[in-house]
């Protein structure tokens, strides 16, 4: 990736082909500005984003502040922060849905022949019907499908 730079607060960007000084002066050799001519027209490397590891990008983002020319760690509106659960334990849902789906044959099965559902299969599709009782939706135990 290919440094970016800031002047004035702006967000990180590539340098310009042209670089203006306070004198009124320009210089556009491109990619070969020295440090010194880089400075002069105002710019300075900017800072990296924070490393989305360190903060939980789900109730904080990295957002670029042009007081500081940094980035600073915002707290996501609850509102944002509820919607994107709620789409999440849709699409849990969903996958439990298919999972159950996929595994009916095997109740089909044992009905028709008038047996009983065997209890792995039971305990596999009671589990799937239970996941969204788990508190979170990004570190859920799903249940293990018979062989």
């Amino acid at each position: 990736m290919s440094t970016l730079y800031t002047k004035n607060g702006c967000l990180p960007t590539i340098l310009p082909y042209v670089l203006e000084y306070e004198d009124g002066t320009t210089s556009n050799y491109g990619t070969t500005f020295t440090a010194e001519e880089i400075a002069r027209a105002g710019w300075s490397i900017a800072p990296e984003p924070p490393d989305a590891s360190t903060f939980n990008t789900r109730t904080h983002r990295a957002q670029w502040d042009p007081e500081t020319s940094d980035f600073i760690l915002v707290s996501v509106p609850q509102e944002e922060i509820d919607r994107h659960t709620q789409r999440t334990w849709d699409a849990i849902r969903n996958e439990r849905n298919s999972l159950l789906t996929d595994s009916d044959f095997i109740v089909v099965k044992s009905l028709e022949r008038g047996e009983t559902i065997p209890s792995d299969w039971s305990t596999y599709r009671q589990g799937l019907r239970d996941i969204t009782t788990q508190s979170d939706p990004w570190n859920l135990t799903w249940p293990t499908k018979p062989e």
